[in-house]
């Protein structure tokens, strides 16, 4: 049992969770390290012009930056970009944009999750999903990357796939190498612990995520005035399906 609130924004939900008795390995998990693996953080942006960095820091947020503050990764890009951990060590990333005339004050960006094969998670996504990536890139290094994850040497494989109104982005850190997960995360340890995507019908989501190889947790349940279903991903991540009511 618990307490959950729920925060919506123009582009996605994200529904806080307090455990009333956690188990002692939900306890012993610890943060999910910046290479993972697991669901390591959700992004969000924001323009230039009116910053959410500060907000968050004032908040109580502790940048992961060397620097301690936004950090533009390329100077033909215009985003600035920073990790930073809350209270509970659950990692968060900001994009400050440096464009102007933007629609918006804030917006959920996308949802990351550092995978230990990102050959197999894509194309599990694509299976599920029914699309392939946006777009892929292959040992990506940058310096001004490990002054943001605060890691010497990084090198990357990336995906990204469109999803509604959010991405989903899928990294495989080549090097540091993250170590494999004896177990799946339990769902109450701190830190982001599922992805729930909206489908029009939860008996057929479950049974694409069986035949793309992920593994069937939980037939679909009452919640919310509509229906959940729980599978996980090859790498072990919990996947929910959510399917609304009527109204």
């Amino acid at each position: 049992s618990g307490k959950t609130r729920t925060l919506r924004s123009n582009s996605g939900q994200i529904r806080l969770m307090q455990f009333d008795r956690p188990t002692a390995a939900a306890r012993a998990a610890g943060i999910v390290p910046v290479q993972g693996p697991g669901i390591t953080h959700v992004c969000f942006q924001s323009p230039d012009s009116k910053p959410i960095f500060p907000k968050f820091v004032a908040a109580g947020a502790k940048p992961l930056s060397r620097t301690g503050d936004l950090v533009q990764l390329r100077p033909d890009v215009p985003v600035k970009y920073a990790y930073l951990r809350d209270a509970d060590g659950t990692m968060i990333e900001i994009e400050q944009l440096l464009l102007e005339n933007l629609t918006f004050d804030h917006r959920m960006r996308h949802v990351a999750i550092a995978s230990l094969d990102i050959d197999r998670t894509v194309a599990f996504y694509t299976a599920v999903l029914g699309k392939a990536p946006r777009e892929r890139r292959s040992n990506l290094v940058n310096k001004t990357l490990d002054v943001t994850a605060s890691i010497d040497d990084l090198k990357l494989d990336v995906a990204w796939f469109n999803v509604g109104n959010l991405e989903l982005e899928i990294w495989e850190y080549l090097n540091p190498v993250p170590m494999p997960a004896t177990e799946a995360r339990p769902l109450e340890a701190l830190g982001h612990n599922m992805i729930v995507f909206d489908v029009s019908d939860t008996a057929v989501a479950l049974q694409r995520l069986q035949d793309a190889g992920g593994l069937r947790v939980a037939s679909p349940s009452p919640i919310d005035g509509g229906e959940i279903a729980f599978g996980r991903d090859p790498d072990g991540n919990l996947i929910g399906f959510f399917q609304p009511g009527s109204d």
